[in-house]
This record gives C-alpha cells, structure tokens and sequence, in this order.
C-alpha cells in the first residue's frame, strides 16, 4: 500500500513539474503581459491541482493498470511496459489531436514524453516490484 502511494505521489509530482515548465514555457513565448496578483498565482495552481489530478487518474491509473493487466496475462518482458505506455500515450494524444483546433505536432510532440514519463514513474514504483517477485 506505502509503495502505490508512493508511486501516485512521485507521479503527481511529475505531472505537476511538467506542467509548471509548459506554463513557464507559454509565458516565456507570449510575453509577461498579465497581472501577477496573488488570486493570478492562486487560480493558476488550483487549475495546475486540477488538470495533473485529472490526468493522473484519467489516463496515467488506467494506462498502468491496463499494462499491469496485460504483463501479468501474456508474461511479458521488462521492457514491454514501456513500448506499450509509449503507444497507449500515442494513441491518445493522436485522437486528441483529430480536433481541428489543436495543433498536432507540438502537442504529439510534448505529450508523449510527458505521459510516458509520468507512467513510467509509476510504473517502476508501484507496479514492477510486484512483477519481479509473481
């Protein structure tokens, strides 16, 4: 139970360390025009607290639970894990992006590594100790 706890939070951090250098990266390329008051600051970790809470346990818990299902099922390698966050990862991203007001490319480009980072972190610290010793 310590190490699926553990597992959500190092994700959790992850996710929100992500997140933190996107937005820093958008106010580098847009210009600091705002006004940085403190509700600024306020609102901009609650939807932060929002958007990684919802990704963590809307994609990431599904996608390592489902690569958990199918390593236990098909015995599979240690290295499979990762092919198959890379393309569950892919696949969602891909099918996000069949909206015409999303940009494709950048957000292939910056999703994948973040998705597959994050269940990766989980994976190896909730997940792989159980396989190594089934």
């Amino acid at each position: 139970m310590h190490r699926r706890l553990l597992g959500l939070s190092c994700t959790l951090a992850v996710l929100l360390v992500g997140y933190v250098i996107a937005w820093v990266v958008d106010r580098m390329e847009r210009g600091f025009t705002d006004s940085y008051t403190f509700s600024f600051f306020l609102l901009a970790l609650l939807l932060a607290a929002i958007f990684t809470l919802t990704v963590l346990f809307f994609v990431i818990l599904p996608q390592a639970l489902l690569v958990r299902w199918l390593t236990r099922r098909f015995r599979l390698t240690r290295a499979v894990p990762f092919a198959l966050f890379f393309l569950l990862s892919s696949a969602l991203l891909l099918a996000l992006g069949c909206s015409p007001s999303l940009h494709l490319i950048p957000l292939y480009l910056i999703g994948t590594p973040y998705l597959v980072a994050a269940c990766s972190v989980l994976w190896c610290i909730s997940f792989q100790y159980e396989q190594t010793t089934a």
